[in-house]
């Protein structure tokens, strides 16, 4: 059972997920081929770079068994995110994957955002490394939330309707003045 922490957290995914596919709709992302950014996490600044091996030799085993745990469940989320979007990819036509990986782009550069942000974390506090993972993790979760979109035409759908809506998005990547 998903606890009230987990709800808020798929819906403010869901809220990045509809922005992005605005973005998208309005032409404000990069148009053509495009290429998946999310494929991989970076080692630098997550908890990857941390070395488990010196960590434990130095005298805190248990932090480093922790730290082996959070990056498994990172690269498990993960794999399990590239493996359900790349299958969702393969139904839908060449525009509606170029538009979902461009909106995924975009994503993954508002969850770095919203998450260095996060009321009540301090950077002294946080390390980059926890707030990077953080983001990371949360790709991975909306990464799988716009793969079952894409699977059960619900981004399709949404992509048209932002595109008809009579509204124009201010886009956030061609207008230097906007910024989040």
């Amino acid at each position: 059972m998903r606890n009230d922490s987990d709800q808020i957290i798929e819906q403010q995914l869901k809220n990045v997920i509809r922005d992005a596919t605005n973005q998208a709709a309005d032409a404000c992302l990069p148009t053509g081929s495009a290429q998946d950014n999310t494929v991989y996490m970076s080692k630098r600044g997550t908890v990857f770079f941390i070395d488990t091996t010196v960590l434990a030799a130095h005298g805190n085993p248990k932090l480093a068994k922790q730290v082996e745990q959070e990056q498994q469940h990172l690269l498990i989320d993960r794999r399990k995110a590239n493996h359900e979007f790349d299958q969702a990819l393969l139904n839908v036509d060449e525009i509606k994957r170029n538009h979902a990986v461009n909106a995924l782009n975009y994503i993954k550069e508002r969850l770095y955002f919203d998450t260095y942000n996060l009321p009540g974390f301090q950077i002294h506090d946080s390390p980059a490394y926890t707030l990077n993972s953080l983001a990371e993790s949360r790709l991975s979760q909306a990464k799988l939330i716009l793969a079952q979109q894409l699977s059960d035409g619900t981004f399709a759908d949404n992509l048209y309707k932002m595109a008809n809506n009579g509204m124009q998005t201010p886009c956030e990547s061609k207008n230097q003045d906007v910024v989040r």
